[in-house]
């Protein structure tokens, strides 16, 4: 499987919903059916773990190759660039004693002028 480049867009103060869609060929979805997936963003010297094991990416039906990835309003005023690297992701498919990345990238804020 190859690895996928994506930039992606928090928008501060908000909840985010990221979802993907993995699949196989053009046509076909990758099953994740005994996955776990795990998405770790890197900022200003901390780093967030998010993951299916526990429930904080869900994976609603792994034949369909689809997942959602939630970043909470705090987790959104968390996050703060890493100087001169930015805020950075990727996420990884666990399965079967093997860690695969499959999306990477970087991630961009904005918006956070709202009131919460």
């Amino acid at each position: 499987m190859s690895r996928a480049k994506k930039a992606l867009t928090i928008w501060v103060g908000n909840t985010n919903e990221f979802r993907f869609r993995l699949k196989q060929n053009a046509e076909t979805p990758l099953d994740l059916t005994g996955s776990t997936i795990v998405m770790t963003i890197v900022h200003g010297g901390d780093q967030i773990v998010l993951s299916s094991a526990a429930e904080e990416i869900s994976i609603d039906d792994p034949t369909s190759g689809e997942f959602v990835v939630p970043i909470s309003v705090e987790q959104s005023r968390s996050v703060q660039p890493s100087p001169g690297a930015g805020i950075q992701y990727e996420i990884e498919r666990r399965i079967d004693g093997k860690q695969t990345t499959i999306i990477y990238g970087s991630i961009s804020l904005a918006g956070g002028n709202n009131a919460d």
